[in-house]
């Protein structure tokens, strides 16, 4: 028998999952874009520089401050070209200096204040993402199944 209930839980089910996984694609093809929702910005890791704590692949959501200090990994547009992710070892008034904590030496320039885009609040790591995309996938499936959806 029809349901109007079912059939409408059946659509913004679907249209949420379809959101979270168009969210997440476009992420993952879009890493030379910083994404910016709710104040907080998200960014794909692209090089190895900072490992072992930021892997490539691996999302940082960064947040804008007023104020950074000397430990604080921050995310700077670095010549108006890219952003570039590194942890600041020395703080003066309007400018630090970075390194990448798997780089050998600092950074060649200096970062001023207005070109830091924000320091990094959280690491979502690549390899939990795929597996909670995994159990996400089998979830739907399940209760698709299940409810005799398909």
């Amino acid at each position: 028998m029809f349901s109007l209930k079912k059939f409408l839980k059946t659509c913004i089910f679907s249209l949420v999952i379809i959101f979270l996984f168009s969210s997440i694609y476009l992420l993952f093809n879009n890493k030379d874009k910083v994404t910016k929702n709710f104040h907080f910005q998200f960014l794909v890791i692209k090089s190895g520089s900072m490992l072992p704590e930021l892997n490539i692949n691996d999302i940082v959501i960064i947040k804008k401050y007023n104020d950074y200090e000397v430990g604080d990994i921050i995310t700077y547009n670095y010549q108006d070209k890219y952003l570039i992710t590194h942890r600041i070892i020395e703080k003066s008034d309007s400018e630090f200096m970075t390194k990448g904590d798997n780089n050998n030496s600092e950074d060649l320039e200096n970062v001023q204040i207005q070109n830091v885009k924000g320091k990094v609040i959280l690491i979502i790591k690549n390899q939990y993402l795929k597996n909670v995309i995994i159990v996400l996938l089998i979830i739907i499936l399940i209760n698709i199944f299940r409810k005799g959806i398909c």
